[in-house]
């Protein structure tokens, strides 16, 4: 907002919005990886002791990147949810100005 790049509006609302859809699908996709695949193995098949043991195996076995398998179905979830989300709170902010 410093350098007036993009005026204070919905298209900044929606950049930002977007842009916050994409961190936050790169920080809980690996997370949200793990708790499939604990949840798939069910109590009789204990493969891992944990979220963290799960998130390191993976890892170890199938590659960093392997966290973050599913990204795309991920994002196409959670950036429209969070340009809906806070586009509407920026216009219900200034609607109660």
């Amino acid at each position: 907002l410093a350098h007036n790049l993009v005026e204070e509006g919905l298209t900044l609302h929606f950049i930002a919005s977007m842009c916050s859809g994409f961190v936050a699908t790169v920080i809980s996709l690996p997370f949200d990886t793990a708790k499939t695949r604990i949840q798939q193995a069910g109590k009789a098949d204990r493969q891992y002791a944990g979220m963290a043991d799960c998130i390191l195996t993976t890892a170890r076995t199938e590659g960093i990147p392997a966290l973050w398998r599913g990204f795309l179905p991920a994002y196409s979830r959670l950036g429209p949810q969070t340009v809906i989300t806070f586009v509407a709170l920026e216009q219900i902010k200034l609607m109660t100005r």
